[in-house]
């Protein structure tokens, strides 16, 4: 072998163990660590490396856009670029203030499509009586999407659970939701979830706006249809279109609450173990029995201070004798 062939080779080998010596690149917390907090590097890699997480980032800046196109569809451009960068501010830089901030502006453009107060819609009852329109449903479900999916990348990159006491400690770090607890299931069980809240949403947004409240008829309730608005009085002892609204819009909401509570609240108990099960059981017996133990406790106490007093008394009593004896015994020496 040459000379120069044997440098080249050591060479080589020179350049093998500088390549060990590197550091390895940084890959960031593990999928599985939900207790670091991330910083803003981390925050990018996870947003766009992880594929879990990634469902849920193309699917809100999916609803940013499908937002964006439903008011540019009414003339709302500017609110459509204002909801499309709060949105992203708020996946992209963890910032949780803007799904409110979103829902205000979607109001605000909501009332005046074109941004100036006074430039409304010309038929006043265009939001009451809008009633299953593809625009409608597509912006709707379009927010409940994006709010979703930003608080669950929120959960996972900034904290999913709230920290014990009302401030946080010093020594206390954020708890995160780990990516790799994210199942296959979860963003289409979103948008599900989404769709079906939408139909229900616009089912009773449309029984709501169909039926007139008479409180001093028999019964108070009457199916009109679409043909209130056209009114131009109302029946004697009848609300007003916006009084019933919300009449009934507050009945239905108790009415659903009350339902859904009961439903999820049995089907917890149904999903309940063993070990919860009976916790929650001396848990209410606790409860009930509250006030009996604690009138047992101070008869307890007061008989433990009884027996410590009379104690002491005998002990005095006992101490007593004993220096009369003492003295009786020394008289007795000294005669």
């Amino acid at each position: 072998m040459s000379p120069r062939s044997r440098t080249e080779d050591v060479d080589d080998v020179d350049d093998v163990d500088d390549d060990d010596d590197l550091p390895p690149p940084y890959a960031g917390p593990a999928r599985t660590d939900g207790s670091t907090e991330l910083n803003q590097r981390d925050t990018f890699r996870m947003l766009f490396s992880d594929p879990a997480v990634r469902n849920y980032v193309f699917a809100a800046f999916s609803a940013l856009a499908m937002i964006f196109l439903c008011l540019f569809q009414q003339g709302s451009d500017l609110g459509g670029l204002l909801i499309v960068v709060l949105g992203a501010a708020g996946i992209v830089l963890r910032w949780s203030p803007a799904s409110p901030l979103i829902l205000l502006v979607l109001l605000y453009f909501m009332i005046f499509p074109f941004g100036i107060p006074g430039e409304a819609y010309e038929n006043r009852f265009e939001i009451e009586d809008g009633r299953f329109r593809f625009v409608d449903i597509f912006l709707v479900m379009s927010v409940l999407v994006y709010i979703a999916s930003q608080y669950r990348v929120l959960g996972i990159v900034s904290q999913a659970v709230a920290f014990e006491g009302m401030g946080r400690r010093r020594d206390e770090t954020a708890a995160r939701r780990p990516p790799a607890l994210i199942t296959k299931l979860e963003v289409g069980v979103m948008l599900g979830v989404a769709a079906v809240v939408v139909v229900v949403g616009q089912l009773i947004w449309w029984v709501v706006t169909s039926v007139e409240l008479t409180p001093t008829a028999d019964f108070p309730l009457r199916w009109v249809g679409a043909g209130r608005t056209t009114r131009r009085f109302e029946p004697p002892g009848g609300l007003p279109p916006r009084g019933t609204y919300f009449v009934l819009f507050v009945g239905i909401l108790l009415f659903v609450t009350l339902i859904g509570r009961l439903i999820f609240g049995y089907w917890r108990l149904r999903m309940m173990g063993p070990a919860e099960g009976a916790m929650i059981l001396l848990d209410g017996g606790w409860v009930e029995t509250r006030r009996e133990r604690s009138r047992q406790e101070k008869w307890r106490l007061w008989g433990r201070k009884r027996r410590a007093a009379q104690a002491e008394a005998e002990a005095k009593a006992e101490a007593i004798a004993a220096r009369k004896v003492a003295r009786t015994e020394t008289k007795r020496k000294k005669r």
